[in-house]
């Protein structure tokens, strides 16, 4: 394998890890400070202004892939066509080539496939561990604040009841009267 490839099937075999990081079922704390680590550091900025040349290699590659896999399968097409296809070292070399020019096929465009899930899986994971801090913050808040604001709004209504029971006698004593 050319060693375009064997850096792009690490590529893989890093996005694999990733990926398995981010879905596994951790802590709320332990996946919040992976998370904010990799939102913040410097160095993993570097290296995602990195991954993001690199994809740019492996688009083109995947696209270089596909072009050699067409024109292999239409030389097979040919071939069968013509009837040459009886010399049997010639097929297997023709097969040897359909199978290396889709396995390229294959790895270039599962690396891009599995980048794309990746940073759409973290911008979800971002938002999942944005909604559990609020709903935290407001657990909290509603567990210290929660007594003081039920005695506030339970004499605001009392309040509000008395005058409109006021109001209303009122009215009815009114009606008696005419």
């Amino acid at each position: 394998m050319a060693i375009y490839l064997q850096m792009t099937f690490s590529l893989l075999m890093l996005e694999m890890g990733l990926f398995i990081s981010l879905v596994l079922p951790l802590p709320f704390t332990w996946r919040r400070a992976m998370l904010k680590f990799l939102a913040e550091s410097p160095i993993v900025a570097k290296l995602q202004f990195g991954l993001k040349i690199l994809f740019i290699f492996v688009v083109v590659l995947f696209v270089d892939a596909v072009q050699h896999m067409l024109r292999v399968h239409a030389e097979g097409k040919e071939i069968r066509q013509s009837g040459m296809g009886q010399n049997l070292r010639g097929e297997s070399d023709w097969r040897t080539r359909k199978f290396l020019s889709e396995r390229n096929m294959y790895l270039t465009g599962s690396t891009l496939f599995l980048s794309l899930m990746l940073s759409r899986v973290y911008a979800v994971i971002l938002d999942l561990i944005k909604v559990q801090e609020d709903n935290a913050l407001l657990r909290k808040q509603a567990k210290e604040g929660g007594d003081d604001k039920y005695v506030t709004l339970k004499k605001d209504y009392d309040d509000l009841s008395a005058r409109y029971n006021a109001k209303f006698d009122k009215a009815a004593d009114s009606k008696k009267a005419i």
